[in-house]
């Protein structure tokens, strides 16, 4: 029968990589610029994407969005902020994709057209719950504080465990 530190270290295992894998998985998406986590903050896109998960995107050539698709782009208008809606049309009678996009739970389209720009758009694959506020979470200077002195008193326990811990039996 396992023993309570067993135990112990495998729940603090298990932890470990459980929040390992979830900076790991998107920081590696960001730094190949292949996988993109949005929060989403509002019910816009309702029931599509609750409010509080965070989209999962991948870049598609711009040529091929299509409507109906689910896309992250820059509003055109106010502060420029990024959003997640649904493409209801795209016009590239300029040479340009301009796109009118609207959110599922919206009666209207949005009251702008968008250009996209460069060679890719980033097409919503997916969504995880509660990972969007999780991510804003992490992006706040107090989880900051928080990772940083949680580390280093796991660090300091791992080290002070191995130093204090009894000596292993000398075999003859």
């Amino acid at each position: 029968m396992p023993t309570r530190a067993r135990i112990g270290s495998r729940i603090t295992t298990a932890l470990l990589v459980v929040a390992f894998a979830l900076f790991l998985i998107p920081a590696l998406g960001r730094a190949t610029g292949r996988v993109r986590f949005v929060p989403i903050l509002s019910g816009s896109m309702s029931p599509a994407i609750s409010p509080g998960s965070a989209a999962i995107a991948t870049r598609e050539p711009i040529g091929e969005v299509q409507p109906g698709q689910i896309i992250v782009y820059t509003i055109p208008i106010g502060d420029r902020h990024v959003s997640v809606h649904r493409v209801v049309e795209v016009d590239t009678s300029s040479g340009r994709s301009v796109v009118v996009t609207k959110g599922d739970a919206n009666e209207e389209a949005d009251p702008w057209r968008a250009e996209l720009q460069g060679e890719w758009a980033w097409r919503v694959r997916g969504s995880v719950p509660f990972l969007g506020r999780a991510i804003l979470w992490l992006s706040s200077p107090l989880a900051l504080v928080v990772c940083l002195v949680g580390g280093l008193l796991a660090a300091l326990t791992v080290g002070w465990r191995r130093i204090w811990a009894a000596p292993a039996p000398v075999e003859a």
